[in-house]
């Protein structure tokens, strides 16, 4: 790691808290490593208290932008080089994060490049909150133009944040994993050729049921691969 940094990483979470452990989880996994010393230096700032990214898209409620950019502001004093924060919907305040002396990793360019590059032929339905969904983070995005893209019906998408919802709730998740792989194989029926984004860190949780019943795109491994890359380490290929 170059000296000038402190902390190879910084991971603003709590959005929700278990997709934070997640992501987490996944970088120590997908990184090679033979010994302690072979990981990055990460500093998780779980900051619980940012309030609710949709119920601020949809509802009107608290803005989430003052607390992303106090949280910014925090890994740049501790001298983080770059940060991710594991929430798609968050995604919709880039162009208004106030970075300064760190680099951000966007989980949605990540996520669009790498289906850019490997399923652009097909028809891509991308299961998110309605924020995400509201505001098009995904669909709206550069890297979007000439991809295609398939909806959830109202009913569907009302289901899905039920789920995302139920999900921080901490109830039972077999329930909950049977509802979203209806959704899967309601939309698999309707669409050819399809795959599925995994767009918000509470569906990542579900990502090696869904990926038994159709191809699947994980935005949350997405960004972790990439991240271990651009933070200078290797992939532990398995």
């Amino acid at each position: 790691m170059n000296n000038k940094y402190r902390y190879d990483l910084g991971i603003i979470g709590g959005m929700g808290s278990e997709a934070t452990v997640e992501v987490y989880k996944r970088i120590i996994e997908n990184t090679f490593h033979t010994c302690d010393q072979d990981h990055m230096k990460i500093c998780i700032l779980n900051n619980s208290i940012i309030p609710d990214r949709t119920d601020y898209i949809v509802n009107n409620g608290e803005n989430p932008l003052p607390y992303l950019n106090e949280s910014i502001k925090d890994l740049e004093n501790i001298n983080a080089k770059y940060f991710i924060i594991p929430c798609n919907t968050a995604h919709y305040f880039e162009s208004k994060l106030e970075i300064n002396k760190i680099k951000f990793i966007s989980m949605v360019k990540e996520t669009l490049q790498y289906v850019h590059n490997n399923y652009k032929e097909q028809n891509i339905c991308i299961l998110s909150t309605t924020g995400t969904i509201k505001t098009k983070v995904y669909h709206n995005h550069d890297l979007s133009k000439n991809l295609s893209f398939v909806y959830l019906n109202e009913e569907e998408q009302s289901t899905i944040m039920s789920i995302i919802n139920d999900t921080k709730k901490g109830i039972n998740k077999d329930i909950l994993k049977l509802k979203l792989l209806h959704i899967v194989k309601s939309v698999s029926d309707r669409y050819k050729n399809i795959i599925f984004v995994l767009a918000c860190t509470e569906l990542s949780l579900y990502q090696e049921e869904v990926k038994k019943e159709a191809i699947v795109i994980d935005a949350m491994d997405c960004l972790v691969k990439s991240t271990i890359i651009k933070c200078g380490y290797k992939l532990n290929i398995k």
